[in-house]
């Protein structure tokens, strides 16, 4: 599956706001990152839409949520290895 992304609006240190295709669905992303004395809170804010979506909401959420997950994971550990 070919994915084709665009960053809509960058915030250094702060928020991404990403989006694009794959196929018929589009999806949104908003990621916004805030400093804690504890380190660093990401916050997510996700929406997508299309035919393939529409068919199979509770799947496609499923798959999403597993993504996030995915993502939020390297992510942190990829933080935490340059400490």
């Amino acid at each position: 599956m070919t994915i084709t992304s665009a960053v809509y609006a960058l915030e250094a240190g702060s928020r991404i706001l990403w989006g694009g295709n794959a196929g018929d669905i589009v999806g949104i992303h908003e990621w916004t990152f805030t400093e804690t004395p504890s380190g660093t809170d990401v916050t997510t804010n996700e929406s997508f839409g299309g035919i393939t979506v529409g068919k199979d909401a509770a799947n496609m959420q499923t798959l999403l949520d597993q993504s996030l997950v995915h993502w939020l994971q390297r992510l942190k550990a990829t933080a935490e290895s340059r400490r």
